[in-house]
């Protein structure tokens, strides 16, 4: 599925196109992570990744997809990736409806309601060819941006786990989080 939406930036109109990532948004995909790492961003990555990196992860994702164990979107304006979002299911037989979720925006993207349309892309195409019933995510505890925008999305917070992330010499909670796809 490939979807164009318009979004109002800096007072202008855009537009952006959703779809599934392919091999060749490699290069595309590495400036837009390492754009996230030099700004500090709340992601699991503190390292520039490589361009050889992203083809094996691009590759292990699209298979993924073909397999029906991930649905992604990607978010592109003018050619340029923007931001992703994905579901992958879990492996294990007795969680087979249950999905993991994560969402990365580029800075200057973001608070245009772009995460929601991306968030919500996903979430009902892995309710549709995943069969997801509930999905989850973890996030920084200090990320209260992120935190208010998954509540707003309808997701409630499970659990934490102190320390379970390091940025630097600097610890952050884990908090857990889960939304049941009606």
């Amino acid at each position: 599925m490939q979807l164009k939406k318009k979004f109002i930036k800096n007072g202008s109109e855009i537009e952006i196109l959703f779809r599934e990532p392919k091999i060749s948004d490699a290069k595309a995909t590495m400036k837009f992570i390492n754009s996230l790492v030099i700004e500090g961003a709340f992601i699991a990555r503190t390292r520039p990744s490589t361009l050889l990196e992203q083809k094996r992860n691009l590759k292990d994702i699209i298979k993924a997809i073909k397999e029906n164990k991930e649905v992604r979107y990607f978010a592109f304006h003018n050619n340029k990736v923007i931001g992703f979002c994905g579901v992958s299911k879990e492996i294990y037989d007795v969680q087979t409806h249950l999905g993991n979720t994560g969402i990365m925006l580029e800075k200057n993207y973001r608070g245009i309601g772009l995460g929601k349309v991306i968030m919500n892309i996903v979430m009902e195409e892995a309710k549709r060819t995943l069969k997801m019933e509930i999905i989850k995510l973890t996030v920084f505890d200090t990320n209260k941006s992120a935190i208010k925008f998954y509540k707003n999305l309808g997701f409630l917070e499970s659990g934490r786990i102190p320390r379970a992330f390091k940025q630097g010499n600097k610890y952050h909670a884990e908090i857990t989080m889960y939304k049941e796809l009606k």
